[in-house]
């Protein structure tokens, strides 16, 4: 089995030397790393280039695009044409992977049938010492997603799996190249994985996931008020935003789950069937700002009934405050 380690740069020479140590230190367990430089302004090909002609490993390249890709169709471009391994491993140019990474990663794909492994992180932040795992900010719990089955419930409902603290097949990849421009890249690909093999959860943080201005991904935040006031700010939240406001998360989720809808693979009818279900409740939430306040309802009292509403959204608290954003816009 031949592994390669994927990285896409834009503009990272400040970062870039710490993450590129983090791979070369675990280099014994890949056969090459590909970067794909998307014309940084800046000395990160330079930078990169030196680091790597001086770490006594023969098996790197650096791609550099003629002209701007944008994140989503660098990374594609890097990890389905680009690598040529049989499993591709991701390395943020901004992110340090823990020393085991490569090795448990790996270890996961000796059963033929697993198309994507993924583990938890480490959040931090360049500004300040505040450190959390990633699936804690997510929403998201080991137990929730360590078997297939709950997995693929998970992905319906929200943001599961950081393309930071992926490994796939190039073949996974490859089937599911045709990123729709609304998505995010790890995104569509957590979607589609189901449909093509295994998709294996690690219950450990193998990656420093940082933040910074420049994180082309929005996945993790610091952290907001818990407790009373979290839940009064929430409150204020709800009476004060319009509905496209307040049903922005689920609006951004769901209008990239259904453009998933016309070409969703055949590989699997019952998991295809449940995608298509969750899709219809987010068109029906995609399309409450256009209606008039009892069609709102309607709608959100039809979706609490059918047990789409608790499957996709939330319960009773997130459904009584759905109810009040509607009646109050």
């Amino acid at each position: 089995m031949k592994v390669s380690v994927g990285m896409i740069t834009y503009n990272m020479a400040k970062y870039i030397e710490e993450a590129l140590q983090s791979v070369l230190c675990q280099k014994e367990y890949i056969d090459e790393l590909v970067i794909c430089d998307d014309v940084s302004t800046d000395d990160t090909v330079s930078k990169a280039q030196s680091i790597l002609e001086n770490s006594g490993f023969d098996g790197w390249k650096i791609v550099r695009n003629e002209h701007n890709l944008g994140n989503r169709k660098n990374a594609v471009k890097c990890y389905s044409e680009c690598c040529t391994g049989d499993v591709i491993i991701v390395a943020d140019p901004d992110d340090i992977a823990y020393p085991d990474r490569f090795k448990t990663l790996i270890e996961k794909f000796s059963d033929p049938e697993v198309c994507m492994a993924f583990s938890n992180a480490t959040v931090f932040f360049d500004d300040d010492t505040v450190t959390f795992p990633l699936w804690k900010n997510l929403g998201v719990s080991y137990d929730e997603i360590k078997n297939q089955d709950g997995y693929n419930k998970k992905i319906l409902k929200r943001f599961v799996v950081s393309g930071c603290t992926m490994a796939f097949t190039k073949k996974l990849i490859q089937s599911c190249s045709n990123v729709n421009e609304k998505c995010a890249w790890d995104m569509w690909l957590a979607w589609n994985a189901p449909f093509f093999g295994k998709c294996v959860a690690i219950d450990r943080e193998l990656v420093r996931y940082r933040q910074h201005s420049n994180n082309d991904s929005g996945t993790a935040r610091k952290k907001k008020g818990s407790g009373r006031f979290g839940r009064l700010n929430k409150l204020l939240k709800c009476v004060k935003s319009p509905i496209n406001k307040w049903f922005f998360d689920t609006n951004l989720f769901g209008a990239c789950l259904v453009e998933l809808k016309e070409g969703l693979p055949d590989t699997n009818e019952k998991l295809k069937a449940g995608f298509l279900y969750a899709i219809e409740f987010y068109q029906n939430i995609l399309s409450l700002d256009s209606l008039k306040k009892s069609e709102r309802l309607k709608i959100l009292k039809k979706a609490w009934n059918n047990g789409s509403y608790a499957t996709y959204r939330g319960g009773k608290m997130q459904y009584s405050l759905d109810r009040l954003n509607v009646l109050l816009h």
